[in-house]
């Protein structure tokens, strides 16, 4: 039986700034609840900082390669539609987000991923005609593409 191909995982995490976010929006929850009571205050509030951690971390979209897929999200794709590949950063990332964005694209975007990878697609049939896919390392990314798509 042939070991699962795991060339690439990377979870989209937020940064400490997110993190913090989510934590001050259960805080602020717990606070509006001590004009009704203290000890309902406490209780509030730690159930909502943990939902808010929760929820954070149940949107962070996972970025893989693996048998034979490119997994962002929620969406996949066999590796053997996939053409050449674009390493996106600073204003080429900005460019590819803004005006030079296909409106078709599948964009697998979070705002604290600096990076990002464009996918051309080759199958003729797919309405989409490329991925833009958030990660902190592109090039790891571009490369698991290649070298999975090769093996296969």
């Amino acid at each position: 039986m042939p070991e699962p191909d795991d060339s690439f995982c990377e979870r989209l995490w937020p940064g400490p700034g997110g993190w913090l976010v989510a934590v001050g929006l259960g805080v602020l929850v717990g606070l509006v609840m001590f004009p009704v009571s203290t000890a309902l205050a406490w209780g509030v509030g730690a159930v909502a900082v943990v939902l808010a951690l929760g929820v954070t971390a149940a949107l962070s979209p996972r970025v893989e390669v693996a048998d034979g897929e490119l997994r962002a999200g929620a969406a996949h794709i066999p590796l053997s539609l996939l053409g050449p590949t674009t390493p996106l950063s600073g204003d080429a990332l900005r460019a590819a987000l803004g005006p030079g964005l296909d409106a078709r694209a599948y964009v697998c975007l979070r705002g604290w991923v600096h990076s990002a990878l464009r996918v051309e697609l080759t199958d003729p049939a797919d309405p989409t005609p490329y991925w833009i896919v958030s990660t902190r390392r592109p090039r790891a990314l571009a490369a698991a593409l290649t070298d999975t798509g090769r093996a296969a």
